[in-house]
């Protein structure tokens, strides 16, 4: 088995356009450490993540699930998940690399199907974002985000949001 096949052995969904969104590994976890998008960058630094690939690799072992969407050649590109906070809310987090706009279509026809299915277990998940992060707050506005409060980390805005069942339909 090479190691393309090694990253797909647990396929959730294939669309018909080739994208896979499969369960994540630690090897998906190092290729969008290493291929991250600028604004996701500048986000983990802002909130003051000195090693970005060691806070990938932490949300990806504190959370409960953590999925991956795979080009047609099985380059992951977005990856996302969900840690427990306590038993009625969940941290929910994503990240990805450029492809991101290769497949922005495709991904603003299901995310909201996918954000739904990786909270399920939480009455409310929330985070924070970056307030320069404008793509990131117009995507979640599109889930059905409620933004709730800003505050500062060092001289950086950040703003907290919530998305609750009601909300994520």
């Amino acid at each position: 088995m090479d190691a393309q096949e090694e990253l797909v052995d647990k396929i959730i969904v294939e669309y018909g356009n080739g994208v896979k969104v499969v369960e994540a590994t630690r090897e998906h976890v190092d290729y969008i450490a290493t291929n991250l998008r600028q604004q996701d960058i500048t986000e983990l630094t802002a909130a003051g993540h000195g090693n970005i690939h060691e806070k990938l690799v932490s949300s990806f072992e504190s959370s409960e699930e953590v999925l991956v969407a795979l080009t047609p050649d099985n380059i992951p590109w977005v990856i996302f998940g969900v840690a427990r906070i306590t038993d009625k809310i969940g941290g929910i987090w994503m990240v990805g690399t450029d492809d991101v706009l290769k497949y922005k279509i495709q991904f603003l026809r299901k995310c909201r199907d996918w954000v739904k299915y990786i909270s399920s277990n939480y009455p409310v998940v929330t985070n924070n974002v970056h307030d320069k992060n404008t793509e990131s707050i117009i995507w979640l506005l599109w889930c059905g985000a409620v933004f709730t409060k800003s505050f500062k980390i060092e001289e950086e805005t950040f703003i907290n949001f919530i998305i609750t069942e009601e909300q994520n339909v």
